[in-house]
């Protein structure tokens, strides 16, 4: 009777008493069920979270993704990989690519920006398409990423005559644009 039970907008419910991985089991059969809800985990910390979206990774296909706190208090984030994963998890969620979202309950309680704050921080390239490389050097500048010789880390960019190695967030290496 779980399914007719869940909370509305706004309120909760809580579960407890759940051993192991049941609570992941639990969340993904719920997840199948509901097809028009996302689902939300808020683990107690990052390893928990981490090991939330493990499970549920090999429970189920529908989509998840972890919304991960930040490594430092306040507004910046110095690490790149957070940042990017932060903006790809907000992402996903506003284009409805998401069914379940693991999270902490500090990174709940942290600020974010608005999704017009985040389109103005995309820069879509498609196979085929033409864009003036000025335009996507100041593009890439803008968005936080450095120009650097060889590219070798995430949100870094370098250029070559016609030809851009870029290592864009989520990316497990970069590419090449040409």
């Amino acid at each position: 009777d779980l399914p007719g039970r869940l909370p509305i907008a706004g309120s909760q419910t809580r579960l407890a008493g759940l051993a192991g991985s049941s609570g992941a089991v639990m969340v993904a059969w719920l997840a199948e069920r509901l097809p028009q809800r996302l689902l939300a985990v808020v683990a107690a910390t990052p390893a928990d979270a981490e090991r939330w979206l493990a499970d549920l990774a090999t429970l189920t296909p529908l989509p998840s993704a972890l919304y991960p706190q930040r490594e430092a208090l306040g507004d910046d984030e110095p690490h790149y990989e957070i940042a990017g994963e932060r903006a790809e998890t907000i992402e996903a969620r506003l284009r409805g690519r998401l069914r379940i979202l693991v999270t902490t309950a500090r990174a709940t309680s942290e600020k974010t920006q608005v999704p017009e704050a985040l389109a103005r921080l995309r820069l879509e390239l498609t196979v085929g398409s033409r864009r003036p490389l000025t335009e996507v050097v100041s593009a890439l500048t803008r968005m936080g990423y450095h120009r650097v010789p060889v590219v070798t880390e995430v949100a870094e960019f370098s250029v070559r005559g016609g030809i851009v190695d870029l290592y864009g967030f989520g990316m497990t290496s970069p590419s090449r644009i040409e």
